[in-house]
């Protein structure tokens, strides 16, 4: 599994001898000088520029009454910005518009009903490195159109370098990863000036050298003269760095001048301790063979739970359980939806390796897939599944004898479902049961509001967690807090909860069940949750917009046959990838090549550190295939953490708090409030590197029926992803 040497490729900067290594084999990057946004106004990028009665419509935008928007944007340079604007008003209005940079008064754009284009270079000395605001004034409300907001950079550099020969285009950066550690050397055998034939020389170029960190700002700049380099970096101290290298021209770039040439690059600095391996655990004797028992609670987050500190506790019977059980205390999913957490529970991979990720993807035939590998080893499989996203319109019901689908009922009648299926069962064979319960998810049926209702009429009128996520972004906007919706906050949570409270008793008469009829005892039991639920932590009330901790924080409990292990708390991070071997090996079944994750034994020496990876990856088949459905979600953002340090790149996003890049160290920071992107950029590097690699998959085919569209976008509608 090729993440497992993260630690090996990225740990090089460390006590010992010095050697030299070309910066090709570093993590390294080019990065443009903004970092986002870089698209039109109205795509999800930019959402948090837009106010909630917003529409976009054939490429145009309409923006509601923004008297005071504002739009961040990121930069890695302060020159070469440039700023490119067509607008209008719908209606027979006259005014100008203002615009700010970072609270300074800067460029005034008169518009009438007539479609206006404006362009501008964003003064350089109004900018910083890092986190950029434009704020939009007005002095009366009124709706805005816009065909074309763009912020971008001149020069975009494109494509990693050749080992021996670094093209460097004007005012583009290489950022290289620097681990803590001494200082070393930046070499390379010649530097100069890039032409292409017949261009006039390059006079009073530089290349600016510079290594950020925490407390760290070191910079120098070298002038260009064709001969070696041989620059002495200061130590890196205890913490990542990121050394930058930037080609700068002292004047404006003449045709066919190109920018600069470094020949065979080469970072001076000491090798790499050696990097235990991780091994696979060894399989149980498996003396006999267990039932397995799978009960996932959709939609519920580990804190939420008694056995996980939740006071008071709405879940008795889970708590009891706990005490039979191993708890895992840092249990992560590997997404913040169901569709590819299921698929990663079941198939031990990572998103994107199975690559089912989109609303309309289905199981591929080649991933490997738990209940037929139990199947095909003598077990009896059945599954009552209550989310048709786990179910068999996008093929999960493969390996399977029985697979009853209810569609969103109650875990009262999974749980019944679940009985007859165990009192009809007649062979001998031990049986895999899966049972997939939907509440706590929304809308939340035993709330008293919801009292003698249907659930179809509940999801009818189920509008608050929307409305509070639209007036959290407008209090945003106005520069407000959000303590004014905190009492709505913990009505909903109160609700969420009673739905935890529901399930509970459900999972107890299973437990119950399984006690009477003496099958208890030698039943490997697994509780798990595909993904959590947010309630405004970071701008979000639901699922699937994010991958922060409230998402993927899911509970874990393991019973094991003869309660071996019980009352054990793991403090080590593990992830749903780990569970389906950890069934195989309990069951003495060999664990398939293809599975990423390992083996959970109680007793076992826990393995050294390996990465999670996480994405959230939906809304491409409504935004390609319903333009007219101006509400449907869409999400893109991937996620790698190594040990407490949590790192997502944000690719499209509605208006939450997010930003294109977010680090967060999750022991001092549990709670995700303190992005360190910008303030320890060596260790986002070191981590946004082989994310970027890794997530190299391509997305499945959109689905060409139109039948097919129609009964995905009802499903949607009733799950409350479609409005």
């Amino acid at each position: 599994m090729a993440p497992l040497v993260l630690g090996g490729a990225l740990w090089w900067l460390q006590a010992g001898p010095l050697m030299k290594r070309n910066l090709s084999e570093l993590p390294v990057r080019f990065e443009p000088i903004v970092l986002g946004p870089q698209a039109p106004l109205g795509r999800e990028e930019n959402g948090p520029f837009l106010s909630s009665d917003c529409s976009w419509e054939a490429g145009v935008v309409t923006a509601g009454s923004p008297l005071r928007s504002r739009l961040s944007f990121y930069v890695q340079s302060q020159t070469g910005l440039q700023l490119e604007l067509q607008a209008r008003f719908p209606s027979q209005v006259r005014q100008s518009v203002l615009f700010s940079l970072n609270g300074t008064g800067w460029l005034s754009c008169p518009l009438t009903s007539e479609w206006a284009t404006f362009r501008a270079d964003l003064p350089a000395a109004r900018l910083r490195l890092g986190r950029n605001q434009l704020t939009m004034n007005m002095e009366v409300g009124e709706l805005v159109q816009f065909r074309k907001f763009q912020i971008s950079a001149r020069s975009h550099p494109q494509t990693p370098f050749q080992q021996e020969e670094l093209s460097l285009p004007w005012n583009s950066n290489l950022a290289v990863a620097v681990a803590p550690g001494r200082g070393g050397r930046l070499l390379c055998a010649a530097l100069e000036a890039e032409t292409s034939p017949g261009a006039a020389a390059v006079t009073d170029s530089i290349l600016r050298v510079s290594l950020r960190g925490p407390g760290q700002q070191w910079q120098r700049d070298i002038p260009v003269t064709s001969g070696p380099l041989e620059l002495a970096l200061p130590t890196s101290g205890s913490a990542w760095s990121k050394l930058q290298l930037q080609a700068l021209s002292r004047h404006e770039p003449l045709p066919g001048q190109l920018g600069l040439k470094l020949t065979n690059p080469q970072l001076e600095a000491h090798p790499p301790a050696p990097v235990p391996a991780v091994e696979p655990m060894a399989k149980s004797s498996g003396a006999g063979r267990p039932n397995v028992v799978l009960y996932l609670i959709d939609t519920l987050r580990a804190d939420h739970l008694g056995c996980y500190g939740h006071l008071p506790s709405p879940s008795p019977c889970l708590d009891r359980f706990a005490r039979d059980s191993v708890l895992f205390l840092d249990a992560s999913a590997q997404s913040g939806w169901t569709k590819p957490a299921t698929a990663s529970i079941f198939s031990s991979q990572w998103p994107w390796r199975h690559r089912v990720q989109d609303f309309a993807d289905r199981l591929p035939p080649e991933v490997p897939w738990l209940p037929q590998i139990l199947q095909a080893n003598g077990y009896q499989t059945a599954a009552v599944v209550t989310n048709r996203l786990a179910g068999s319109e996008f093929g999960y019901q493969r390996g399977y004898d029985s697979f009853r689908e209810l569609a969103k009922d109650t875990s009262e009648q999974a749980q019944a479902e679940t009985a007859e299926w165990l009192d009809q069962k007649r062979t001998s064979k031990p049986f895999f049961l899966y049972v997939h319960t939907i509440d706590p998810h929304a809308p939340y049926m035993h709330s008293p509001a919801y009292r003698h209702k249907t659930r179809a009429q509940a999801e009818s009128i189920d509008q608050e967690p929307r409305l509070l996520a639209e007036e959290a972004t407008l209090l945003r906007f106005r520069g407000q807090t959000l303590a004014e919706l905190k009492s709505r906050v913990d009505h909903l949570m109160a609700d969420y909860d009673r739905e935890i409270a529901n399930n509970d008793r459900s999972f107890g008469l299973l437990i119950e069940y399984l006690k009477a009829h003496g099958l208890y005892d030698n039943t490997l039991i697994i509780v798990v949750s595909d993904h959590g639920e947010e309630f405004l932590e970071h701008g979000y009330v639901g699922h699937l917009n994010s991958l922060y901790q409230e998402l993927l924080h899911v509970p874990l409990l393991i019973k094991f046959p003869g309660q071996l292990g019980a009352g054990q708390r793991v403090p080590e991070t593990w992830q749903q990838i780990d569970l389906a071997p950890t069934v195989l090996q309990a069951c003495s079944i060999d664990v398939p090549g293809a599975f990423q994750g390992l083996a959970y034994r109680p007793g076992a020496t826990p393995p050294s550190r390996r990465p999670c990876l996480f994405s959230v990856q939906a809304g491409r088949a409504l935004a390609g295939l319903r333009p007219e459905d101006k509400q449907a979600i869409f999400s893109s953002a991937h996620g790698i953490r190594q040990g407490y340090w949590m790192y997502q790149r944000v690719l499209a996003c509605g208006p939450g708090q997010r930003e294109p890049e977010e680090l967060y160290d999750l022991e001092q920071d549990p709670l995700q409030q303190r992005n360190l992107a910008e303030s320890d950029p060596g260790r986002a590097l070191s981590l946004a590197v082989p994310l970027e690699t890794l997530f190299g998959y391509t997305s499945q085919a959109l689905p060409a029926s139109g039948e097919a569209n129609r009964k995905l976008v009802e499903l949607l509608k009733s799950l409350q992803y479609v409005r």
